[in-house]
């Protein structure tokens, strides 16, 4: 399949009624286990999504792009469905500026290959031999991934070409005297040179010692500690309990608790940045052929504004925030603060570290409840590990969380946030 052929072809029927985008997905992975290859895939397909406005209604459709011919009958079957369809939309797409400005991208990644991938993985096999030699280590299972994806936006005359670059490791490790049994670890690499198997086995490894020990299988109050969220649950929280709670159609309607006078610690503030340099994450479009913009999510605590795609900002009236894209937001940046992890953990009289929570997608989020379980979590006294816990309750205010908080210096990258370590602090 030829994806320049079908680009030609679809720009001869694009225009402020027929759009498409053609996705070229290209990846490369790796699976080793102990100290065997377990395996090597390469894949490539080509993706079409068809987005088209007929008699003031809107249809879209992704399919497989085998040839044009067969998308062709695709945009027929659109057309079709839409004739049952009772949504009303734009007459015609809405018009944007040319977009001129340009992703920083890693040039020797783009170049990755195949060839490149089989000159890591004795690297990769040697990290796990490493390990495996680790005292609580059992066994070990490390994934290598890396994706390249160019979308080409074609709406009338407009032809945009964006890309996306992702490199990622993953390692599960079987652990001995771990609450839980096992200890995962996933790390995103923008660039070549930022891929870094040596920092990725330390932070395994402190992983694995901060979490290690016997279970107690106590029960323990929560609401009597300060609560220690690590970069990754914090990440949860926003999502949950921020993200998906600034859509347009809540700010409307106000009708959950972000909107009806919630308010947090000031020292809190959340960005979304849309093109930072090497990301894979960044778009400088998103899915609806709306420019992404940079935004402020929350400025000294208070929650400024909403996100919206082009269907919502149709529904009520409003202006599209470019954020139809997979996980709503591209790159969100918390800030940081003015002390150490390590620092603020001394100064914790009574406090539970949390790394791992389950009941985010069943929690009351649109009222700001948090009825979670913290299935691993380390107690902290007067500043020192005492044990690790397992599934001790959470049941809060996610409002009366924020309210009172601090934050580490230190900041790491979890998936699209860079965040650092949250304490959520108590009045004792």
């Amino acid at each position: 399949m030829d994806a320049e052929k079908i680009i030609q072809a679809l720009q001869n029927i694009a225009d402020d009624k027929n759009r498409f985008i053609v996705s070229e997905n290209n990846s490369f992975s790796c699976n080793v286990v102990n100290e065997e290859l377990n395996d090597v895939q390469e894949s490539s397909d080509v993706e079409v999504k068809i987005d088209l406005i007929r008699d003031k209604k809107r249809g879209t459709n992704i399919v497989d792009c085998r040839d044009f011919d067969f998308v062709k009958k695709q945009i027929r079957s659109v057309e079709n469905l839409l004739t049952l369809k009772d949504i009303p939309f734009y007459d015609t797409f809405p018009e944007y500026d040319v977009i001129t400005n340009k992703k920083i991208l890693d040039l020797d990644l783009m170049k990755f290959s195949r060839k490149n991938l089989d000159g890591v993985l004795p690297d990769l096999i040697e990290l796990n031999n490493s390990l495996l030699k680790h005292q609580h280590i059992t066994s070990l299972k490390s994934d290598l991934e890396l994706s390249l994806t160019k979308k080409t936006f074609i709406s009338g005359d407009d032809l945009f070409e964006d890309h996306f670059l992702n490199f990622a490791l993953f390692c599960e490790a079987s652990v001995k005297n771990k609450t839980e049994s096992t200890t995962d670890i996933s790390r995103d690499f923008f660039t070549i040179d930022s891929f870094d198997l040596n920092a990725f086995k330390s932070d395994l490894l402190n992983k694995i010692e901060f979490e290690k020990d016997p279970v107690c299988d106590i029960s323990v109050d929560s609401r009597e500690y300060d609560l220690i969220f690590s970069p990754e649950t914090f990440s949860d929280l926003i999502s949950a309990f921020i993200i998906d709670q600034i859509d347009i159609e809540h700010y409307s309607k106000k009708d959950n608790f972000i909107y009806t006078g919630a308010k947090f610690d000031e020292k809190l503030n959340i960005v979304e940045e849309t093109s930072t340099p090497y990301s894979f994450y960044s778009a400088l479009r998103d899915d609806d052929f709306v420019p992404a913009k940079n935004k402020s999510l929350v400025s000294a605590g208070k929650v400024e504004g909403y996100l919206s795609n082009l269907d919502k900002a149709f529904k009520y009236a409003a202006e599209s925030t470019g954020n139809q894209l997979s996980g709503t937001v591209t790159n969100i940046f918390v800030n940081s603060g003015k002390e150490k992890y390590f620092d603020l953990i001394n100064k914790t009289k009574k406090g539970l570290v949390i790394t791992e929570l389950l009941g985010l997608h069943t929690t009351n989020s649109n009222e700001g409840a948090l009825n979670l379980t913290a299935s691993s979590c380390v107690e902290i006294i007067g500043g020192n590990k005492k044990r690790v816990l397992k599934n001790v309750q959470i049941n809060d205010s996610f409002v009366s969380l924020m309210r009172n908080i601090d934050l580490s210096s230190e900041s790491v990258w979890h998936s699209n946030f860079n965040l650092p370590y949250l304490f959520c602090r108590r009045n004792y």
